[in-house]
């Protein structure tokens, strides 16, 4: 996987580490209610997305920009080819979906969390 910028990896919480990825306006706009947030989702022209873990879904009243997409996409790098990244060192995932024209058009942040003993179940 490609690193992420070194500004980005200088930053300790896993969380902000994905907030960095966004435009300053933007990230500063989710602060409340973060250990529920679960994805943010980016489409262009579109109100932006929040999907929290209790199963409510948000919708700003700030519409994505093309802008928007491009500074993630810079923040990000390279995806790979099936449109996805993870975040070094954490368990965050970022999809990319590109138009017929090979634009991206939205992109979703998902949080990814450790959860303690969650698999305990599977084992034998």
């Amino acid at each position: 996987m490609n690193s992420l910028s070194p500004q980005l990896e200088r930053i300790p919480n896993e969380l902000e580490r994905l907030l960095a990825l966004l435009p300053r306006d933007l990230a500063s706009s989710l602060h409340s209610e973060m250990e529920q947030l679960e994805e943010i989702v980016l489409d262009l022209h579109m109100p932006l997305r929040l999907a929290y873990g209790d199963g409510r879904l948000i919708e700003l009243e700030r519409h994505t920009t093309r802008a928007d997409l491009e500074t993630v996409k810079y923040a990000v790098g390279r995806f790979r080819d099936d449109g996805r990244r993870g975040v070094d060192g954490t368990l965050h995932r970022i999809s990319a979906a590109k138009n017929d024209d090979g634009q991206i058009v939205r992109i979703t942040l998902r949080i990814g969390r450790y959860v303690p003993h969650v698999a305990e179940p599977l084992r034998k």
